[in-house]
């Protein structure tokens, strides 16, 4: 490919590190808001146990659950901080996408439940050669995303061709977030956002979001 003589490797170079350092500034900025968020919420609960030296179960549960996202939020910035690094060791076997789909769905029915979620899934029988690991991930991290983007979700697995390829889509509506432009900033710039993306490209597939009339797609 020809060199545009306009354009230095330096200054290819720099513009390299300044898009990888916006990424990382926007990821750092999705731990701290959504950790905020959380210590907020418990800040609140131990200023009313200060205060009235009771606490009920309810309040107890709420504030346990909001330690487990607190530490989720943790694990999620490691692991996409391992991504970045790019030092993975990946082992490629031929895995049913529509199983991993399944058998992640089914891990996730408590979950699904306690947030409101309806689900509903059309898998086709569908093979794909990837790592086991980094695929089972993938799909956990899209059904985090789906459960913040909307109460129903419906899950689509088909082949495309020209060039051969599974196409996996998560459709959801019915918005959780009060706001839509609150709703939208989640879906982009939140944290579950930001793990899909690094896996995605560390498997070498491609991820979208695209707003469809009432719906939210991740493709």
């Amino acid at each position: 490919m020809p060199r545009n003589p306009d354009v230095s490797p330096a200054s290819g170079k720099a513009g390299e590190a300044s898009a990888r350092g916006m990424t990382d500034a926007r990821v750092l900025a999705a731990v701290g808001g959504e950790l905020a968020a959380r210590l907020d919420a418990m800040h609140r609960i131990i200023d009313d146990f200060m205060r009235t030296r009771r606490i009920s179960t309810r309040r107890l549960d709420k504030l346990r659950g909001l330690l487990l996202e607190a530490e989720g939020i943790g694990r999620a910035a490691q692991q996409i901080a391992r991504l970045a690094e790019g030092r993975l060791r990946q082992s490629h076997e031929r895995l049913s996408l529509d199983g991993v789909v399944r058998e992640a769905v089914a891990g996730r029915e408590a979950v699904l439940r306690e947030h409101g979620c309806e689900l509903t899934q059309q898998l086709r029988p569908i093979d794909v050669i990837v790592d086991p690991g980094l695929l089972s991930s993938l799909v956990d991290a899209a059904l985090d995303w789906a459960m913040q983007a909307g109460h129903r979700i419906q899950i689509t697995l088909e082949m495309k061709t020209w060039p051969e390829h599974a196409l996996l889509r998560l459709r959801c509506s019915d918005p959780v977030a009060a706001g839509a432009e609150l709703a939208a900033e989640r879906r982009h710039e939140g944290l579950s956002w930001h793990v899909v993306r690094h896996l995605a490209d560390a498997i070498g597939a491609s991820v979208q979001q695209e707003t469809v009339q009432a719906e939210v797609w991740l493709t």
